[in-house]
């Protein structure tokens, strides 16, 4: 099972947040993390729990795959 190795986030303004997910194997989930007008505080809890995420199996850290090449 490969481990997730990079969460990183895209601020699109005006209002819209996506989080990209990377595992060991190189496969990438993409996400909406939006709260309208609260962009800088979902990054703020992406942040805190980046730590949290990165090493976790992807398999069973993740709710839905979504493989992007």
């Amino acid at each position: 099972m490969a481990k997730i190795k990079t969460v990183e986030y895209f601020r699109l303004p005006p209002r819209w947040l996506f989080v990209k997910i990377v595992d060991d194997d190189g496969n990438a989930g993409w996400g909406e993390a939006s709260l309208e007008g609260h962009t800088q505080a979902v990054e703020g809890c992406l942040d805190a729990y980046r730590s949290r995420l990165i090493g976790m199996e992807a398999e069973y850290a993740l709710a839905r795959k979504n493989n992007v090449d």
